[in-house]
């Protein structure tokens, strides 16, 4: 009965991530009407040398590729990287990052379109840029400054969402929380 309850926990994860997912790539391509963003015209020198600027990722960003470039990444509730956005928060939190430190969170669409998502450190705070175009062209680039960055723990699923200083709150990426993991959870 233990062995049921837990494969029938990991599935109702599994389901409840892919539903965020689904969910959060609709949500997040809605313009909230009082949020301020300014449509972001990528320049190299804006983009820290471990990452390609968005305007020159290719528009077939694959997950192999994603995944390669060093991006978190997240689809079909498989995660990859997440340690490195763990690190990256940590050191927002401890005020250890420098002049556009970023880390980049890749998600993909049931149907595998990516919606790339960069935090970004500079002089005036964090910074998060959406790039939803490779879900259709029609869409643009938005960017917003972000005021914190939480997880949201439910059962085995963890959530990270960023706060703006708007008090928007908006879904980063979602991943199934491993039983060796548990224990190593920080608060955000």
């Amino acid at each position: 009965m233990r062995k049921f309850n837990r494969k029938l926990s990991t599935i109702v994860g599994i389901v409840m991530t892919l539903l965020v997912v689904a969910y959060s790539t609709k949500v997040a391509n809605i313009i909230d009407s009082k949020e301020k963003y300014t449509q972001v015209i990528a320049k190299e020198q804006d983009s820290p040398k471990n990452y390609l600027t968005l305007n020159k990722l290719p528009k077939q960003y694959s997950y192999n590729l994603a995944i390669k470039y060093g991006d978190v990444v997240s689809r079909l509730g498989k995660t990859e990287n997440i340690e490195k956005l763990d690190k990256f928060i940590k050191d927002y939190e401890a005020k250890t990052l420098k002049n556009n430190d970023m880390i980049r969170i890749t998600t993909y669409s049931v149907v595998g379109k990516p919606v790339i998502r960069d935090l970004v450190f500079t002089t005036e705070g964090l910074k998060l840029i959406t790039d939803p175009t490779r879900i259709s062209e029609k869409l643009k680039v938005e960017e917003c400054k972000v005021s914190n960055i939480y997880i949201d723990t439910r059962g085995e699923n963890i959530t990270y969402i960023a706060k703006t200083n708007t008090n928007k709150e908006i879904y980063l990426i979602s991943a199934l929380i491993r039983i060796e993991e548990k224990g190593k959870l920080h608060n955000h």
